[in-house]
């Protein structure tokens, strides 16, 4: 975990690179916020001497200049007052935007071998929260570090100028308040870092729970998943109290020492008169000076409290970011992107586990398909079935091993070249908030609107979707919660039949359909199958017995192979499985 931003440079140097794209507007925002502050004390210091003129009885006429500079100045201010905040505030989320396309960009390769273990709602608050809370530090911070710098040296040498006693008692107490951003990263970094934790933890709570609360209403889990929340929330209002007494504690601090600074220098500044060391009319003056320097620190020390979340979301995102990913794409062939792919795979003594230390999933697997052939993966739950999907559609690369696809090894293919290939319809079908049409249209996103619906009638659902209130372009709801569970797998395999890939991956795909629409389906796909290369991963052998071949998978390791009638004659594996469903039928029947 990196420390906090002063004592880490790598950290600094990181959300300092992105505003340099943007250093124009951020150079103006800091020169106007300079500028307002300037203008503030200029409207002050003009006051004061045209009260300590009129006290002495200088003629009207000489008052005006200062007068009018007083009015100057205030508009001077007012212009600079919306010019600064709104063009650091425009550079800030200028900077937001590219950071997230950022995060966006490099978080697709990390999926979703590097994400299986974090939590969505987790991932969701870095997306969000984090980088959002970063506009504190783009927006404001850079001018109050400036000011704090600028204004301090202006006013100490106006002060010096004056009286240099005067200069060396305020630069004691600017000394002291400079610790105090110190202090409350001291005192906030660690807490930062579990606070912005917490507020993940919580976040991700809450969209489990509402993902699930169909579920948790069914089973009667209502109380103790709001316990269970409670308790979380518990938590984050203890830490956000913790945090909340250590800024009490910093302001209380800052506050006594601003106002010891300004008493001091009202005493010597008076006692300095009384001595003749100082012309009275300086000392509102003095005064007006101290107060600004103070001003200026208090303006960065209000901002370093809060500063120790907005660098725990940046180390939080930056542990992501730094994530190296389990795939890595090969950009050095793009001659792949031109020249026609054969379908054929061969997969050549892989080993694999998704988990350093447990059993694996692979053991010296080896089979090869075909192009144009349909090869079938069946055998119990956890053999490794859908691990071999994953493996061709390189989401995982193999621990030992190599795939082959066309004569080439896979990992010498572009990874968007490479999964080009694939037309996917998968057991776990996800479907977006938006219309039907986009929906299918994520097979292929130029398509047409009478492709779409060209192969929504493959499917067998473009009946259906005209009987909707909007047909195509009614809205399916969160991952499709307004369609059945049979309508989200043909929009699925729409989906695919859109894409129309030379290789066809079938992961259950007619897992969610009743009967006659299971045998309508699949006549549709023996067409579609014509001159493609299909995989099909099945649970239901019925679906799978005119297979050119039939691997049947057990223990990590292919078992046997063969068509249906060579593996039912061996009276092995696969038979057995056969029997087993026979069974399981007559039982119900």
């Amino acid at each position: 975990m990196i420390g906090s931003i002063l004592n880490s440079k790598s950290e600094h140097f990181r959300l300092i690179h992105p505003i340099r794209p943007h250093i124009g507007l951020m150079s103006l925002a800091v020169l106007f916020e300079v500028l307002r502050q300037i203008s503030g004390i200029g409207v002050a210091v003009a006051g004061a001497a045209l009260f300590a003129m009129a006290a002495a009885g200088k003629p009207t006429q000489e008052l005006y200049p200062y007068a009018f500079g007083m009015v100057f100045l205030g508009i001077c201010k007012g212009a600079f007052s919306y010019l600064g905040p709104y063009i650091s505030h425009v550079a800030a989320y200028r900077i937001l935007v590219s950071t997230r396309d950022d995060f966006y960009r490099i978080i697709e390769p990390l999926a979703p071998a590097n994400l299986v273990s974090r939590r969505t709602g987790d991932l969701t608050s870095t997306a969000v929260s984090d980088i959002e809370i970063l506009e504190l530090f783009f927006a404001h911070t850079a001018g109050s570090i400036a000011v704090a710098v600028i204004v301090p040296i202006l006013s100490l040498t106006a002060l010096a100028i004056i009286n240099i006693t005067l200069a060396e008692v305020l630069l004691v107490f600017l000394v002291l308040l400079a610790l105090m951003p110190r202090l409350a990263f001291r005192l906030g970094s660690a807490l930062g870092d579990r606070l912005r934790a917490e507020l993940a933890r919580l976040n991700a709570q809450v969209l489990d729970s509402l993902q699930g609360m169909r579920d948790i209403l069914a089973f009667g889990y209502e109380n103790a998943r709001r316990d269970l929340l409670c308790r979380e929330t518990d938590n984050l209002i203890g830490l956000q109290a913790k945090q909340a007494s250590n800024n009490g504690l910093q302001s209380a601090l800052s506050t006594v020492l601003q106002s010891s600074g300004s008493i001091c220098i009202l005493l010597s500044s008076a006692i300095l008169v009384s001595e003749g060391q100082l012309i009275k009319g300086y000392l509102p003056i003095a005064v007006l000076l101290a107060g600004s320097v103070f001003a200026s620190l208090m303006s960065v020390v209000e901002t370093s409290k809060q500063l120790s979340q907005t660098f725990a979301g940046a180390r939080r995102l930056f542990v992501l970011l730094d994530e190296e990913p389990a795939v890595s794409d090969n950009f050095a062939d793009h001659d792949s992107t031109k020249t026609a792919i054969v379908p054929s795979l061969s997969l050549q003594n892989i080993t694999f586990g998704y988990s350093i230390g447990e059993p694996k999933i692979l053991n010296d697997i080896n089979l090869t398909i075909p192009a144009g052939s349909t090869t079938a993966l069946v055998g119990v739950s956890g053999a490794g079935k859908t691990t071999v999907i994953n493996l061709l559609l390189r989401f995982w690369d193999p621990e030992s091993g190599k795939i082959i696809l066309g004569g080439r090894d896979l990992r010498s293919y572009p990874l968007q070249v490479l999964r080009n290939q694939f037309s996917v319809v998968s057991q776990e079908t996800f479907l977006f908030n938006d219309t039907v049409r986009e929906n299918i249209r994520l097979g292929r996103a130029d398509a047409s609107d009478a492709e779409v619906e060209e192969a929504a009638s493959f499917a067998r659902i473009h009946e259906f979707i005209k009987t909707l209130p909007d047909g195509y372009d009614t809205i399916v709801g969160e991952r499709g919660i307004r369609l059945s569970g049979g309508e989200r797998q043909r929009i699925a395999i729409a989906r695919a039949l859109l894409k129309d890939a030379p290789i066809l991956i079938l992961d259950e795909a007619t897992s969610s359909l009743d009967g006659e629409s299971e045998r309508a389906i699949k006549d549709t796909l023996m067409k579609l199958r014509s001159g493609k290369t299909t995989i099909m991963i099945a649970h239901r052998l019925s679906t799978v017995v005119d297979a050119d071949e039939i691997f049947v998978l057990k223990d990590g390791k292919v078992a046997e192979h063969g068509c249906h009638e060579k593996l039912l004659a061996k009276k092995g594996d696969y038979a057995r499985l056969v029997e087993a469903q026979r069974c399981s039928m007559d039982c119900v029947l």
